[in-house]
């Protein structure tokens, strides 16, 4: 008797298999959509290179990391991005970027070649997914050489219209756009003066400064 429950067990296990399909949940990928990108002008004044955003490492995950209303960690098993969190979020920014000021080039770096007479740094603190909305912490700074000419903290919180994963992406690019608009708002004037060493002189450091959600 012992033989014959012990023959019929993997035939169960079989069976059971075949009752659920022997399938895990299909695996979701998701992108950050980037605005669309304008037309470059012939003529720019300027070249500005942007340093890969930097997130925090609790963010560096292939599954997308939410918090609950207690602050619990989650990671989505089934939904994940489809490239490192910090590139789409570095590419949104240069994208919206080049919309903003388009006077201007804007690389990501490393790039061939390039002598960029100004950096653009940003350090992301804190950026929460929760289940109704985002929140973002981040200080940038523009640099001349090894000069930091603006120093800007920026706090921006986004509702999400629904909580799912694509309003998440969507979210988080619309983010992305914000920070640029805040960004290009302090840079427009800046930029547009001549760098160190081209038969001008560039502004001196402004006073660092937080910007309030709306």
């Amino acid at each position: 008797m012992n033989t014959r429950i012990v023959l019929l067990l993997p035939l169960f296990l079989l069976g059971g298999c075949a009752l659920t399909g022997g399938r895990s949940p299909a695996s979701h990928y998701y992108v950050l959509p980037a605005p669309q990108p304008t037309t470059a002008a012939t003529d720019m004044a300027t070249t500005i290179a942007l340093v890969p955003v930097r997130l925090p490492r609790y963010l560096d995950h292939p599954q997308i990391v939410t918090l609950d209303r207690q602050g619990r960690v989650r990671l989505a098993e089934f939904h994940r991005w489809a490239e490192p969190l910090n590139t789409g979020f570095t590419r949104v920014l240069a994208t919206a970027l080049a919309r903003q000021l388009p006077e201007s080039r804007i690389l990501i770096l490393p790039a061939r070649n390039a002598a960029p007479a100004w950096t653009l740094a940003l350090q992301v603190h804190e950026l929460q997914i929760l289940p109704d909305r985002l929140k973002l912490l981040a200080e940038w700074r523009l640099l001349q050489g090894q000069t930091t000419r603006i120093w800007q903290r920026e706090e921006i919180e986004h509702r999400l219209p629904a909580a799912d994963y694509v309003a998440i992406a969507t979210g988080l690019s619309g983010l992305g756009e914000e920070l640029a608009r805040r960004i290009a708002r302090n840079l427009a004037g800046i930029t547009a003066a001549p760098a160190a060493g081209s038969g001008g002189s560039a502004p001196g450091p402004g006073p660092a400064g937080t910007t309030a959600s709306p």
